[in-house]
């Protein structure tokens, strides 16, 4: 039972974040397909306009914001939970960021934070209605990816180098544009 339970080495005092042997999460909906590369390990920094000063597990979902199919004819999942990282810091974004954001092309002007993201570990997906704001993660139950069950969930055959072509975009939705 509980949502992700945590054992703690002996002598050592567990974090704030850890209450009672259950691990206290917030929660973030990202859009796709930066929620699969996030849970992949492809995407490091979270590229977001307000800083964030957790630290610990943040569960991603995916938002019902933008449909990606893939070249194989199979669509990323959306409306789910994905997976769960863990917040390690957040510093004003640079241009040096973009490639670990998955925001290489960006032209724009740099603005906002980067949220850095590491560990990221896979769950058996769960439907969540998520909010546009960071919130705090109250169930459903999370179950991690076994060991050899990466990737099972969704497929992550899409190529970054292919760009935008191939994709089909639906927008609208949970009003965000991601950042």
């Amino acid at each position: 039972g509980g949502m992700v339970q945590v054992t703690d080495k002996a002598g050592v005092d567990p974090p704030a974040s850890h209450r009672s042997g259950v691990m206290e999460m917030k929660a973030l909906s990202v859009r796709q397909p930066f929620a699969s590369q996030i849970v992949i390990g492809e995407k490091t920094i979270e590229w977001r306009s307000k800083p964030f000063n957790w630290r610990g597990p943040l569960v991603i979902c995916a938002s019902k914001s933008a449909i990606i199919e893939l070249d194989n004819g199979k669509r990323l999942p959306v409306g789910v939970a994905l997976g769960i990282v863990d917040v390690v810091g957040c510093r004003p974004m640079t241009r040096k960021d973009l490639v670990a954001a998955c925001c290489e092309d960006c032209e724009d002007e740099m603005y906002g934070f980067a949220w850095e993201l590491v560990s990221p570990r896979e769950v058996v997906p769960v439907p969540v209605k998520g909010i546009v704001a960071p919130w705090r993660w109250r169930g459903p139950e999370l179950t991690l990816a076994q060991d050899g069950m990466t990737g099972t969930y969704w497929t992550i055959e899409w190529n970054p180098d292919r760009k935008e072509e191939g994709f089909a975009h639906e927008s609208g939705g949970e009003g965000t544009d991601g950042f």
